[in-house]
């Protein structure tokens, strides 16, 4: 245990971790289960955006409706001043995209969003981030420790490293980290504004950082409604325009 803790400290020594004498006291289910217990648990879940996207050339406000059917689909339509520009279909293993505004429809596998966003998400992980989850690596080595007024969660992976800071009251995610291991490029999302949303503490406002090498991009959103297990439709045809 004295091992795993001095490697995590090392690790992350970037993002000012402060460990606590009883740092090797807390117990990682535990405070996993907490958090787990503290989310939402859907079917369908909804969500109304305003979002900001900056990918250091340049920055577009936009609406968002994304409509989410759990480890199967992720639908989002985007646009602004009620007119839709653009539509998009996700699901675990494919990419589609009607852009309305150049007539143009594109169709691929799961790995062109990996490589237009420059790190190695899957579906679920882009499920987790909309939904404001913990998100979930095949974790090998992990452990809880005590920083400032909070708790961190570390987790470490063939390609992955995870911290995840957790608020120690009420058990939401403030901010995660994830480092690729083999590149120089890392993902970070920070979430705030909770508020209820069928019971339990939910993000409203989010904002998410990549990097890699000098480049980043970054994406705001700011949840103006959102909904749970609705009955909702994926409306998605190419028509002969496309």
């Amino acid at each position: 245990m004295i091992f795993r803790l001095t490697f995590f400290f090392i690790l992350f020594s970037s993002s000012s971790v402060c460990l606590a004498q009883d740092s090797l006291q807390l117990n990682y289910d535990t405070v996993s289960l907490k958090i787990i217990s503290n989310q939402i648990s859907y079917k369908t879940l909804s969500l109304r955006s305003r979002m900001i996207w900056n990918d250091g050339n340049t920055e577009q406000e936009f609406l968002a409706t994304v409509r989410i059917k759990k480890d199967s689909v992720i639908w989002l339509s985007l646009g602004l001043f009620g007119i839709e520009g653009a539509r998009v279909l996700i699901t675990p293993d494919s990419f589609f995209l009607i852009n309305k505004l150049s007539n143009e429809y594109l169709a691929r596998d799961f790995g062109y969003i990996e490589n237009w966003l420059m790190f190695p998400l899957n579906f679920k992980m882009l499920q987790q981030i909309l939904g404001g989850e913990k998100i979930t690596i095949a974790t090998k080595i992990s452990l809880a420790a005590k920083e400032d007024s909070a708790v961190a969660l570390f987790d470490e992976e063939d390609k992955l490293y995870e911290k995840v800071r957790v608020n120690n009251t009420n058990y939401t995610i403030e901010n995660l980290l994830l480092k690729d291991k083999l590149l120089k490029q890392n993902l970070s999302a920070t979430f705030d504004s909770y508020n209820l949303l069928n019971q339990k503490p939910f993000s409203y406002k989010r904002n998410i950082l990549i990097n890699r090498d000098s480049q980043s991009m970054n994406l705001q959103m700011e949840i103006l409604k959102a909904t749970v297990d609705g009955e909702l439709s994926f409306p998605f045809e190419k028509n002969e325009r496309h």
